[in-house]
């Protein structure tokens, strides 16, 4: 796991040797929701605020690696701006 990049509203996390995907077979899907739960919870564990966690490159769709976005949880406040600065993380499948 490495962290690929940070600003103050985001941090970009890869795995390159993803125990989820490694060994699937390419396709068009990203499949590692379990491992952006993690990386949430674990952050969450350590810093004691709500985190989520995007899916937005996965090797068993090409990639070298798979790819999160990590930010704190919307609150409903700003809910609505939340959703409309990730909409091309729109195909995860939740």
């Amino acid at each position: 796991m490495k962290v690929d990049g940070a600003n103050s509203k985001f941090l970009a996390v890869k795995i390159y040797n993803c125990a989820t995907c490694s060994e699937s077979e390419k396709n068009d899907q990203m499949c590692c929701w379990f491992d952006a739960g993690y990386i949430a919870g674990a952050l969450k564990a350590m810093l004691k605020k709500d985190f989520i966690a995007f899916e937005i490159e996965c090797k068993a769709t090409g990639f070298e690696a798979c790819k999160f976005i990590v930010t704190l949880k919307p609150t409903k406040k700003n809910m609505q701006q939340f959703l409309i600065n990730l909409k091309p993380m729109d195909k995860m499948p939740f």
